[in-house]
């Protein structure tokens, strides 16, 4: 069901442009919560240079739905004389964005120097996106990434700590006591991942939480 939100415009015009209607769909957009600063407005089923009909009364602008990053629609209505038209209205939200300043290939260690800042409309990075270098930098790409790809954290990983079949030093870690033995990864895993381990002196299978590179715990 479609629901509308109503935002009136007091001024009155005569075949007047789309400025002002701009304006009130702004204003709507800063009561949601929306930086107008890094907003745009557009109408992109209109020609430029697009006018609208004679009105000698305020206008009302009926937005359907939330006014949301994306396509949207609206009913701008008219009393004197009346008329009803309705349009479609792109709301675009720049930022900046974490972009690869070079080709990166799958299962690189990202090197922040690979990186840039790129001011970007951000509709269409529906995986969410980074706004900080230090952020994406040390961190493995999972595919191969074309120069001014935006990184989005679908596309990157944590670095592996350890590898299968490296031995490491596994803590044990119970009330009152720690110690440490060493074990064979029996899979890779990185920084806060679960693993299977094997004890190289009984040859029993644990899972480990890997803490530290060649390090993992057992609690």
């Amino acid at each position: 069901m479609s629901f509308f939100v109503s935002v009136y415009s007091t001024a009155t015009h005569a075949g007047g442009s789309l400025t002002h209607i701009t304006s009130e769909l702004e204003t709507q957009w800063a009561s949601l919560g929306g930086d107008i600063g890094v907003s745009e407005f557009h109408y992109p089923t209109l020609k430029s240079g697009y006018t609208l009909p004679d009105c000698t009364a305020p206008l009302q602008v009926d937005v359907i739905r939330h006014l949301q990053p994306g396509r949207n629609g609206i009913e701008i209505t008219c009393n004197a004389p009346f008329w009803r038209q309705s349009l479609a209205v792109e709301l675009k939200i720049f930022a900046d964005v974490v972009t690869t300043n070079t080709d990166i290939r799958r299962d690189t260690v990202i090197d922040g120097g690979q990186l840039r800042i790129s001011r970007m409309e951000t509709s269409s990075l529906h995986n969410g996106y980074f706004s900080d270098i230090d952020t994406v930098s040390g961190m493995l790409s999972k595919r191969t990434l074309r120069q001014g790809t935006p990184v989005t954290p679908d596309m990157v990983d944590l670095p592996d700590l350890v590898q299968r079949g490296q031995l490491l030093k596994v803590r044990l870690v119970r009330p009152g006591i720690q110690l440490e033995i060493q074990g064979e990864a029996l899979s890779r895993g990185h920084l806060g991942e679960q693993i299977r381990v094997r004890n190289t002196q009984s040859g029993s299978t644990l899972f480990a939480k890997v803490i530290g590179e060649g390090l993992v715990q057992v609690q």
